[in-house]
Order: structure tokens, then C-alpha cells, then sequence
């Protein structure tokens, strides 16, 4: 048995009203990410601007968290490196 799915119109608020009812969940479940995300941001020393720029350019979850990571970590050249000799 096939069921038949009726077209219905909405009117602009509707469209936002329900758009916003079904995004509510992934924004909630995302939301806890973001706060953490600053924290670290914050915490590691970095200026507040990095984290909402790194949202913008490289928003992709938890390459933003990586990448904390790597902008505070020396170079792999100065990690190498020997100690200079007396």
C-alpha cells in the first residue's frame, strides 16, 4: 500500500517557525562544543578573535579543536634541533 503525500503551503513565518523547530536540536547538542571550544581558546592564551575566526575559515568540528593544538606547539625544526655546545 502507497501512501500519497499532500503538498502543503506555508506561509514565510511558518517556513522560519518550523525551520527553527527542527534545527533547535543540533543547535543544543552543538552548543556545549562552541562554549568549549572558546574555553580552550582562551585558556591556551590566544586572543579572543581566534576562536570566531577559526569558526569562519575552518569550520569543520573538530579540526578547530586540532588546530589549537598546533598553533601552540614549536616548530618541528626548533623541536630537533640539538642544544648548542660550549
Amino acid at each position: 500500500m502507497t501512501q500519497v503525500c499532500e503538498k502543503v503551503e506555508f506561509s514565510r513565518p511558518q517556513e522560519i517557525r518550523e525551520g527553527v523547530r527542527l534545527s533547535l536540536a543540533a543547535g543544543l547538542g552543538i552548543f556545549p562544543i562552541g562554549v568549549a571550544f572558546g574555553l580552550l581558546v582562551v585558556q591556551s592564551g590566544l586572543p579572543w578573535w581566534v576562536a570566531p575566526a577559526m569558526s569562519i575559515v575552518g569550520f569543520s568540528g573538530s579540526l578547530e579543536l586540532l588546530l589549537i593544538g598546533m598553533m601552540l606547539s614549536p616548530p618541528r625544526s626548533r623541536r630537533l634541533r640539538s642544544p648548542p655546545s660550549s
